[in-house]
């Protein structure tokens, strides 16, 4: 739905809406009368949320919640705040307020609480907006009593607050007193085992001596490596002495080659082989000197062997000393580090008892110390809400309010009144635009028709012209063809006796364009010669036309220059007072009518439509067909076939309604004899009439009522009819019933084979305008376009 169909719904069903909205606006100014005046006392309290608490100096996290302030709401709101305000004014030891209570509960229940409940009832406790002011309102029938109950609902708050602070507090001191008993007898067990231990370990400082052992041990630790090292050192020279043995190169051991006694024994052998070899050259192998040389020299060589059999033997004597020391210190080690071990485990469990002994002690500090702050709170007065303003009694009623009642009233007015008529619409739906239309039709709309008679500009310019002038105009202008001659054929009376242009104009008609207006007026006995005169020297003097001069001198009406004019262009128009014509044929009359406007406009689109049929099938005919009666068709028929007619298009309009057909009462002509005649064969001079004063518009009126309209137009001469109508008429229209009340219409649109379809604006049901075009049509109608009609 578009705001404009919304809008049309609201415009269609305005009584409707209008009496829902005053109807419910009455009910609320009669109840904002009616009720009792009540006056609202409001008390402001503080609840400060970011001051410390007094004993424990810091902000409380419950006070930082989003929350805070909303559960101090409920708090207010609470019973518990009701029975102490109940208490404190007294109110069940009032002998009415006893009374009242007998009264209402038969004297079951509690006082205190029904009081209680009566005094919620009536109360309002609101947060301000982003501060930690709560606003504690109290509404009743006294002012002095809602004020004293405001003051005492703040006052209980505030109790309550100190209550609930003290009260958990002295529940928590005697939980810690027993807590607080617990931990001193549990620290002074875990003190005397620790001191127990260190008597029989006779542990002064057990931290000292395993520094000392541990220094001991990696001092044995460093000994055995360096030891290792050596004895590793002594088996590989044994190794290497015992090789060097076995393959006779002894004298290639390094510690022989680094032994200064074997080198200085060498030496000396050697300067002996040098005496020998220079004495042995010289002397004989059994001289003295030679055998002393010789004896010298073998003691040499023995005690060379000697001294590397030495040293080769100290090797391995070496190694097995090295080997015997590293036996001996790892022995140590392995009796250094049991004592280490042995005193750090003497250390873990000794610190083991300092733990429990600390811990106790923690244990012991930390409910001491909330035992001190709770023995603090339980003792406590202070609490972080104070009454900030006290309630006064109000002077002014706070209800009913009369403005906001009737403003809301006018809300709820407006939402029942649109609601309704929604929903009579839903059930009931209409065409409301012509968006409605294109949905019901599926066709677009071609033309919207507006109110002819809705006192807009050209309404009040109809011809006003005295009745000699419009005589005049009338017998000189269109309607002088008004008594033309018809000659009888078989299928009806056609026009003859005029020779026509190729637009189907009277050729007498083409000289009145050369006619001048003052003339026309002359002739029409509006103006004599001198007036024409002046008013032509006054046109030449102010630079205007003729009519304008006239109208602005006020020697004519413009009403009077219009019709001249018309007359001047051969624009068939009617007098008013000189025509049986009705008075809702406005394009007969008022040229500047909106209406006309509008079917200037349809004309053009139908005529758009009937050019781009085929030549083979011309459509020059065309029924507007309609759901039900009442919506103007024959309104809209007899406009539309005028304004064809102006434009110079030889019109035929036929009142296909045989039932109700009522065009020659809108044209004033006779209906002895009509289509129903005509269809059933009876056809005389008068079933063809011209209406007076349009020249090219000729109506068939629907004749004497028959007893079978839908069985006569069922019958081929109905076609044959329009077929020998076809030849003489450029355009012709057909008026027909309402298709939900009678089926002659889809008969008349078949025969024709074109239709215009037409809804009402506000009274077409939009279902029936959907049930015409899908079940009244026929595969050969061709549908020009719908139209609103807004009338």
């Amino acid at each position: 739905m578009t705001l404009q169909q919304f809008l049309d719904i609201l415009r269609a069903r305005w009584r409707l809406a209008a009496a829902l909205f005053l109807l419910t606006l009455g009910t609320a100014v009669a109840a904002s009368l009616l009720l009792p005046k009540k006056y609202t006392a409001s008390a402001q309290v503080l609840v400060d949320m970011k001051s410390p608490d007094p004993v424990l100096g810091m902000l409380l996290p419950g006070q930082l919640t989003p929350g805070y302030m909303a559960t101090q709401v409920d708090i207010v709101n609470s019973q518990r705040v009701a029975l102490s305000v109940v208490d404190t004014l007294k109110i069940a030891e009032n002998p009415q307020a006893i009374e009242q209570w007998r009264q209402a509960t038969d004297g079951s229940g509690s006082i205190r609480h029904y009081f209680s409940d009566l005094l919620l009832r009536g109360l309002d406790v609101k947060p301000s907006r982003e501060s930690s002011v709560l606003s504690i309102g109290y509404t009743g029938l006294d002012p002095r009593f809602a004020a004293l109950v405001a003051n005492a609902f703040a006052q209980a708050y505030v109790d309550l607050s100190v209550q609930l602070k003290v009260e958990p507090a002295r529940q928590t001191k005697g939980f810690f007193d027993t807590q607080t008993q617990a931990l001193r007898d549990r620290l002074e067990s875990a003190q005397n085992r620790l001191t127990s231990y260190q008597r029989d370990k006779g542990i002064v400082s057990a931290d000292e001596r395993l520094d000392v052992e541990n220094t001991r041990l990696a001092e044995l630790s460093s000994q055995l490596v360096a030891l290792q090292a050596l004895a590793g050192e002594a088996n590989r020279r044994q190794a290497l002495a015992r090789d060097a043995v076995t393959r006779g190169t002894s004298a290639d051991v390094p510690e022989v080659l680094s032994s200064t006694l074997i080198q200085a024994l060498k030496s000396e052998l050697a300067r002996v082989d040098a005496r020998f070899e220079q004495q042995g050259a010289v002397l004989g192998a059994q001289h003295p000197d030679i055998l002393k040389l010789n004896e010298e020299r073998a003691s040499l060589v023995k005690r060379i062997e000697r001294e590397t059999a030495a040293i080769t033997g100290s090797l391995g004597n070496s190694f097995k000393i090295q080997s015997q020391r590293e036996g001996d210190l790892r022995a140590a080690l392995e009796r250094q580090r049991s004592k280490v071990l042995e005193i750090k485990q003497v250390r873990d469990e000794l610190t083991v008892l300092q733990r429990d002994v600390e811990s106790a002690q923690r244990a012991f500090d930390a409910v001491s110390q909330r035992l001190s702050q709770t023995s603090l709170e339980s003792q406590s007065t202070q609490t972080n809400v104070v009454v900030l303003t006290a309630a006064s009694e109000p002077r002014r009623p706070s209800s009913p309010k009369v403005l906001v009642n009737v403003a809301l009233g006018g809300f709820l007015g407006t939402l029942i009144a649109i609601g309704a008529a929604l929903g009579l619409e839903m059930r009931d739906r209409r065409v409301r635009g012509p968006q409605d239309l294109k949905l019901a039709s599926g066709v677009t709309p071609i033309g919207v028709l507006r109110n002819a008679f809705d006192g807009r500009a050209g309404r009040s310019k109809r011809g006003r012209i005295g009745h000699h002038a419009s005589a005049a105009l009338a017998v000189g202008g269109a309607g002088s063809h008004g008594n033309a001659e018809f000659s009888h054929t078989v299928f009806g009376a056609l026009p003859e006796g005029e020779e026509r242009t190729a637009v189907g104009r009277p050729q007498q008609n083409q000289i009145r364009g050369h006619q001048p207006i003052g003339q026309i007026m002359v002739s029409a006995g509006l103006l004599n010669p001198p007036e024409v005169e002046r008013i032509l020297a006054w046109a030449r003097a102010d630079g205007t036309r003729f009519g304008e001069a006239a109208v602005a001198h006020k020697v004519v009406t413009e009403s009077m220059v219009e019709r001249a004019l018309a007359y001047q262009f051969d624009y068939p128009v009617l007098d008013p007072a000189n025509t049986r014509v009705s008075s809702e044929v406005v394009a007969a009359f008022d040229a500047r009518n909106p209406l006309v406007a509008d079917l200037r406009r349809l004309r053009a689109k139908i005529r758009s439509a009937q050019i781009a049929a085929p030549t083979d099938a011309p459509l020059k005919s065309f029924a507007v067909i309609s759901s039900g009666s009442g919506d103007g068709k024959s309104f809209v028929a007899a406009n539309l076939a005028v304004t064809f007619s102006q434009m110079g298009q030889r019109t035929l309009l036929i009142d296909a309604d045989l039932r109700r057909g009522r065009l020659h009462t809108v044209f004033g002509l006779e209906n002895r004899t009509g289509l129903s005649s005509m269809l059933n064969r009876h056809i005389t001079a008068g079933s063809m009439q011209r209406v007076p004063g349009l020249s090219n518009l000729s109506v068939v009126t629907c004749g004497p009522q028959a007893p079978n309209p839908s069985e006569l137009l069922s019958r081929d001469v109905f076609a044959h009819l329009l077929e020998s109508f076809a030849r003489a008429y450029d355009v012709i229209i057909l008026d027909t019933p309402g298709v939900a009340e009678e089926p002659d219409a889809t008969l008349v649109a078949q025969r024709a084979g074109g239709a215009l379809v037409l809804a009402r604006k506000h009274r077409s049901s939009f279902d029936s305008v959907v049930e015409l075009v899908h079940s009244g049509g026929a595969p050969n109608i061709a549908v020009l376009g719908s139209v609103l009609n807004t009338a």
